[in-house]
């Protein structure tokens, strides 16, 4: 089974998707292993932390080699035909560490022995320019205060909703260049509920 890396700026709707995803996989897998990876442990690793595109690489290959580790051993029992067997789900990882320059498109070129090995699905949400302003006031009303906080530090609402679009145009361009490397797909969200329609899953699983 494929490996799904859900990227997207802030506001794209990761939390609903990926909430929407692991009730999906208790309904759907409720006695099979399911590995989910958050952003804790992928981009907010590097929080309060020295950052270059040395160690950056590091991790990923770690979070990777994590996964392969795993497949690893549904290949080797004897439930290997199972592809239900197993879900691994990774937030946050190629797209969001390419936008702020700390990964190059040929890592996947240096790697893509490896990375083809894993079976990767690089699934991107993107916010549609004509509402990612809406989207990202709307994460005001419903966030703790350390966002506001963030907002501001970026200069205000105004500042902030001209920073994601940036970073999710270059999002999209490398989501463009991967797919010369791994799987992948990118869904539009106009509307965040979508994002909890079980037929999305089962076709991302396929």
């Amino acid at each position: 089974m494929s490996i799904l890396v859900f990227d997207g700026v802030s506001g794209a709707g990761k939390s609903v998707l990926l909430n929407a995803f692991q009730n999906f996989l208790v309904k759907e897998r409720s006695n099979y292993s399911k590995v989910f990876l958050c952003e804790h442990l992928t981009e907010r690793y590097f929080e309060n932390k020295t950052t270059n595109k040395e160690s950056v690489e590091k991790h990923i290959l770690k979070i990777l080699s994590i996964a392969k580790d795993i497949q690893s051993i549904q290949n080797e029992s004897r439930f290997s035909k199972n592809q239900k067997i197993l879900s691994i789900a990774i937030e946050r990882l190629f797209l969001t560490f390419i936008s702020k320059d700390l990964l190059d498109i040929d890592f996947f070129q240096k790697h893509n022995e490896f990375i083809q090995s894993l079976d990767i699905k690089s699934v991107f949400l993107y916010i549609p320019n004509d509402v990612i302003y809406k989207r990202i006031k709307s994460t005001l009303n419903y966030r703790n205060e350390h966002w506001t906080q963030y907002i501001n530090s970026l200069g205000g609402l105004e500042k902030s909703v001209k920073y994601f679009s940036t970073q999710q145009e270059k999002m999209l361009s490398s989501q463009k260049l991967l797919a010369n490397f791994i799987k992948n797909k990118t869904i539009e969200v106009r509307n965040i509920q979508l994002l909890e329609d079980d037929n999305l899953f089962k076709k991302l699983l396929k």
